[in-house]
């Protein structure tokens, strides 16, 4: 089953009372009772009911080469996916109001059809510690697809309204692209193990956890010599230092940051009340800020 089917299996679900109201009315009438072409007369009905009634059938149809099966209820699956994507169509075609119900189907069928409005980077960055994690230390390929993190990220105010579910479909269809292409391919996926940089200076050993805190959010799309700020939380130490989104730092209590880890370091290095002095880079000039670092929370 391709994605797009599953797509409007879904939408089906959310539309199938609209479909039923909408399209009763040019409904055709029904022509009930058994179809005589069907009916295999070699088996007695007595015996086998069944193939009696659809044996001849069964015989001669033929099933679509996208499909394991066929019977009744796939066909009704096909009446119901078309007339639901008539009416998703519809109402796509519509330009609904920003807000509505209307809006929301007719943005993620849009999203859907728009296959090619995705940017996608790769990075050369070790494996990161999700739930591929454990794939990745039995020297089995992974990928690992990651949107980005933000101000909600992992926090209660990370509800459902945050969403981007146009956003979703675009990347489940690209990762169902890839994934199809590398089942398909002939060789398996080489192993490939990536060295995960310490910081500078420092061992992969000590002390653990994210230490003081800082407030901002790291942009993981880019690979840069700093890190770069995807966000500041608000009421944050780096807010109330003036750092902004976009900013990168480069230097944290006269060291140098060269990447995620060196900074993580850093704040593991420092306590809560502490007040240092970052350098970031603003639209590549530099600027020095004193930030009083807090508990995390």
């Amino acid at each position: 089953m391709t994605l797009k089917n599953k797509f409007m299996g879904s939408l089906a679900a959310c539309s199938l009372l609209l479909a039923s109201s909408t399209f009763a009315q040019d409904a055709k009438p029904a022509t009930h009772g058994i179809d005589p072409s069907h009916v295999d007369t070699s088996i007695k009905p007595g015996d086998d009911f069944y193939h009696y009634a659809n044996g001849a059938w069964l015989k001669s149809y033929e099933i679509p080469p996208d499909r394991a099966s066929v019977g009744v209820f796939s066909l009704l699956d096909d009446v119901a996916n078309k007339r639901t994507a008539a009416l998703i169509e519809e109402v796509a075609k519509s330009n609904p109001k920003a807000g509505t119900g209307s809006r929301k189907i007719a943005d993620l069928f849009n999203a859907f059809m728009d296959e090619a409005g995705i940017e996608a980077k790769t990075s050369a960055a070790g494996p990161s510690g999700s739930d591929h994690i454990s794939f990745y230390i039995k020297n089995i390929p992974v990928l690992f697809f990651f949107s980005g993190l933000h101000s909600d990220y992992h926090r209660p105010s990370d509800d459902w309204d945050k969403i981007n579910a146009a956003g979703a479909v675009k990347i489940l269809d690209l990762v169902y692209r890839v994934a199809t292409r590398l089942n398909r391919a002939e060789a398996r996926p080489l192993f490939t193990k990536v060295d995960t940089p310490a910081a500078s200076g420092q061992s992969r050993t000590g002390s653990s956890g994210y230490g003081a805190y800082f407030g901002s959010i790291p942009d993981m799309g880019e690979e840069i010599r700093g890190v770069r700020f995807a966000d500041i939380r608000p009421n944050s130490p780096a807010a109330k230092a003036g750092l902004r989104p976009r900013d990168v730092l480069i230097r944290f209590a006269g060291k140098e940051i060269q990447n995620l880890e060196d900074f993580t370091y850093m704040l593991r290095t420092h306590k809560p009340g502490e007040t240092v002095e970052v350098t970031v880079l603003r639209d590549n000039q530099p600027l020095s800020v004193s930030v009083t670092l807090e508990v995390r929370r």
